[in-house]
């Protein structure tokens, strides 16, 4: 049985907190337990849409929270280092002095059931990327075991949340915004049960047409996406990506395959929350592995470096296929914010046609790479926006040109005599 949440109010209530402005976009960055997992919540703190849902009305918090608070009181260590970071917080003033770890599970509570809208789902992460990286206590909680396991715990409770249809209310402002053109897009014929079936809809028959669907030399679009140029890796094995370290191999998920493409190329590319969220399969081939592997859910931060950094830390999903035409090609689907959730629509062995669908995101945003092996990147000419692109590696993704699942990429040129 579920019960409502009441406890924050009473507690403002009772420790003379209420009205008080709570500074929360840069709270929870402080304790660095559960950075990624629902960066949308701490856009308008003051406007929280949706009640939290407890398990007992008796202890006044989310399970999740519960664990927290239990693993906290039982960790003298951990919670004094919390209690540090919270204090490093309110010495920058960005909350307020003698902020309580209780009105922090209360905020968590919150975060929990919030439902975002395309106006609000982002402010919190971009506030938490700033303290990140120049909090060294929130950097050592956010790497540690003990952090990571909790925020995977924290992840499902959220997730879970997206999948209920405790959801729903805030989809209609969704399907309503202009910003996402639905006609694009099937609704079933009951509407959409939950905020992630919504947020992972389907395509319309017709809506986003292959390039040259016959021509095998052709490599299109695996979603709608901003998109970089291709962009070479040159290196052995930790590279040079335009100036960044990125780990190849590490990036891949290690091992002979995910070494084939050291020396090789890339095409970056990032969805956007409004953006359809479907992955498709970029050229014709045989599916020979699908990797999830694990990794960080706190996103990435925002300085020039940022996006790199993501693709060989956060949590992702690689899936190869063995391509006739164009050899091995690796698609790297990493989760940046909320949930991180992929779910692949193909199996290992699996003959797939270009353009068609080889897995589903739900709620969060997503950084996307389609690698090539390098005995076939001097073969690869750019096409459409790869060829036009002005990014060359991802700084602010509103610079970069927005493409359509199955536009052409790039073209295979013929070998060399």
């Amino acid at each position: 049985h579920t019960h409502t949440c009441t406890h924050r109010e009473q507690h403002r209530r009772k420790s003379g907190t209420a009205g008080r402005k709570t500074f929360l976009p840069m709270l929870l960055p402080s304790l660095a337990l559960a950075a990624v997992l629902g960066a949308s919540a701490l856009a308008n703190p003051g406007k929280t849409q949706a009640t939290p849902v407890c398990t007992n009305p008796a202890d006044n918090h989310a399970a999740v929270v519960q664990e927290l608070q239990k693993l906290l009181d039982s960790n003298s260590t951990l919670k004094a280092q919390v209690e540090q970071a919270l204090q490093a917080c309110a010495d920058k003033g960005t909350i307020p002095a003698n902020y309580t770890l209780e009105e922090a599970y209360d905020y968590l509570d919150a975060w929990v059931g919030f439902q975002p809208t395309l106006d609000n789902y982002y402010e919190f992460e971009r506030n938490f990327s700033t303290f990140f990286y120049s909090s060294p206590t929130g950097l050592d909680l956010i790497l540690s075991a003990v952090g990571r396991s909790w925020m995977f715990d924290f992840m499902q409770a959220r997730g879970a949340f997206m999948d209920s249809p405790q959801s729903l209310p805030v989809v209609s402002k969704w399907v309503n915004d202009p910003r996402i053109n639905m006609s694009s897009f099937v609704v079933p014929p009951g509407g959409y049960q939950s905020f992630n079936e919504f947020f992972s809809r389907g395509l319309a028959p017709g809506a986003r047409p292959i390039a040259s669907p016959n021509d095998s030399t052709v490599l299109t679009n695996i979603g709608d996406c901003v998109l970089s140029r291709l962009v070479l890796l040159d290196g052995d094995d930790t590279v040079t990506l335009k100036g960044e370290l990125v780990n190849v191999t590490g990036m891949l998920g290690g091992g002979p395959l995910a070494r084939r493409f050291v020396n090789g190329s890339m095409i970056q590319a990032g969805l956007r929350v409004e953006f359809y969220h479907r992955i498709h399969a970029p050229v014709a081939g045989t599916i020979v592995d699908i990797r999830s592997i694990g990794g960080l859910y706190f996103g990435w931060y925002f300085n020039d470096t940022s996006y790199q950094y993501g693709y060989s830390e956060n949590r992702r999903a690689v899936i190869f296929i063995d391509s006739p035409q164009f050899g091995m090609v690796a698609v790297a689907i990493v989760g940046t914010r909320t949930t991180s959730s992929v779910k692949p629509s193909v199996a290992v062995g699996q003959a797939v046609h270009k353009g068609q669908e080889m897995a589903r995101l739900f709620y969060g945003g997503s950084l996307l790479g389609i690698v090539f092996e390098p005995r076939i990147t001097p073969r690869l000419q750019p096409l459409g926006l790869v060829a036009s692109s002005p990014c060359e590696r991802f700084t602010e993704l509103k610079t970069c040109p927005q493409g359509l699942m199955g536009q052409p990429l790039l073209q295979l040129a013929p070998p060399r005599q």
